[in-house]
């Protein structure tokens, strides 16, 4: 298979002289003309290669602010999750003691909204094409599973708020499901 690459700049090029050569018989302009052309040329081709790093940067860095923002909550789970710990492994905790753990829950389940609200803003960002997809996949595809699976209630259609998440499970997992 040909090189659409190489053969569209052979074209461009074919172009460009049979272009040159024409305006040089008409007006002897020479080097007037190519001097000017390849400086706009070469502009051309930096702009057009610095648009392309931009992107790709953006989508690296947009990758990476929804990394911290799934470990910063993941985080805080396994916090509140290890205070809880020491009072839930007491055989009878006293009326503060369980004021405690429900308030201790309750910043659990934040904790948990968080997570899953980091993983929703993923997941639509991964529809818009707004970060690098493999990555994604590589990071995500088994986390996003988990969660869907393990608190099936939050994912509940149509009232769920994590329609992101949804939709990336019922593509990418339920469908390949036996």
């Amino acid at each position: 298979m040909p090189d659409t690459n190489n053969t569209n700049i052979d074209l461009f090029l074919k172009i460009t002289d049979e272009l040159s050569n024409r305006i040089d018989n008409l007006e002897d302009v020479g080097y007037k003309f190519w001097i000017p052309l390849s400086i706009s040329i070469g502009a051309l081709m930096v702009s057009s290669l610095t648009v392309y790093l931009n992107r790709k940067q953006n989508k690296s860095a947009t990758l990476q602010h929804i990394k911290n923002n799934v470990d910063n909550a993941k985080n805080q789970i396994e916090s509140v999750s290890m205070e809880m710990a020491s009072v839930k492994a007491k055989k009878k905790p006293t009326a503060d003691e369980k004021r405690e753990l429900d308030i201790k829950n309750q910043i659990l389940n934040s904790a948990i909204e968080k997570l899953l609200n980091a993983y929703n803003d993923g997941c639509d960002k991964y529809f818009k094409k707004q970060v690098d997809q493999k990555d994604f996949i590589d990071l995500y595809h088994k986390d996003i599973a988990l969660y869907v699976e393990k608190f099936p209630n939050k994912f509940s259609k149509p009232l769920t708020s994590f329609d992101a998440i949804v939709k990336y499970y019922e593509s990418y997992h339920k469908s390949t499901k036996p």
